[in-house]
């Protein structure tokens, strides 16, 4: 019981650091190479409602949101980490909206293997799915 307390415990203040550490960081995200997700949708459809790339700051866009490359307003993020023998696991979801009027909730997976380092992943919604690419670029 005191070991699983323990544990807690530092995994706690593991995340409380990195996000300490985080606070002034400035990532690109991609979400690009979208592909159908089942058979009676397009890759058109796909590509045309792909999320895109934005620039900012993770905290600034879990509280605010942020408008992508492509028109989308993404916004309401959820976001889980866990860390696993050192590699940084992320996963959650967001709604995009275009001009406030439709709206698709997105879910991602993430990883990467250091704390600054390229994230990688995946995306997927009911109509479409693709990959995921964040670069820090600015420490």
């Amino acid at each position: 019981m005191i070991v699983v307390i323990m544990r807690n415990i530092i995994y706690f203040f593991t995340l409380f650091f990195i996000t300490i550490a985080n606070a002034s960081q400035i990532w690109q995200s991609t979400y690009y190479a979208a592909i159908p997700n089942k058979k009676t949708i397009s890759t058109l459809y796909c590509k045309q409602h792909e999320p895109g790339t934005f620039v900012g700051n993770v905290h600034y866009e879990l509280k605010y949101g942020v408008i992508t490359n492509h028109h989308l307003y993404l916004n309401h993020f959820t976001f889980h980490i866990k860390i696993k023998h050192g590699i940084y696991f992320m996963h959650g979801h967001f709604i995009a909206e275009k001009n406030h009027i439709s709206h698709d909730v997105i879910h991602y997976n993430i990883y990467k293997l250091t704390r600054n380092g390229v994230t990688r992943g995946v995306w997927y919604n009911r109509d479409c799915k693709g990959f995921y690419i964040g670069k820090l670029i600015k420490k």
